[in-house]
């Protein structure tokens, strides 16, 4: 951040654009100070357990009542609903941990490709 800062000083930019580049840098750096909170805090392994083993119990148990109202109907039922459910937990997760399904280095070097392009464009 403080590079970026002092090339946009050095930069030949009049005062407003220089203005608007670092209001832009630290819209950047408050969404990077963010993104890491969010990356260093993982979900609690004893939510992601508890969460799974009673999806597991409540499935379980449900066969009974559903074996007694539909009887061999209840077998595919009871498939779709436990599909369902956990396929609803395990999104559940990868909402509440989004980092895992990003493609960091590629983002970066994306990222790196563009300042080059940038920095080339102004020698």
């Amino acid at each position: 951040m403080q590079v970026m800062t002092a090339l946009i000083a050095r930069s030949g930019l009049s005062p407003g654009e220089k203005g608007r580049f670092l209001d832009g840098l630290g819209a950047f750096g408050k969404s990077a100070q963010t993104f890491d909170m969010l990356f260093k805090g993982p979900i609690p392994l004893g939510y992601t357990r508890h969460t799974s083993r009673f999806l597991m119990l409540w499935t379980t148990f449900l066969a009974f009542p559903l074996a007694n109202q539909l009887e061999y109907a209840g077998i595919p039922a009871m498939f779709f609903i436990s599909l369902v459910l956990l396929g609803v937990e395990e999104i559940g997760v990868q909402i509440e941990e989004p980092v895992s399904l990003l493609d960091l280095t590629g983002m970066a070097e994306h990222i790196a490709g563009d300042v080059d392009e940038v920095c080339d464009s102004w020698d």
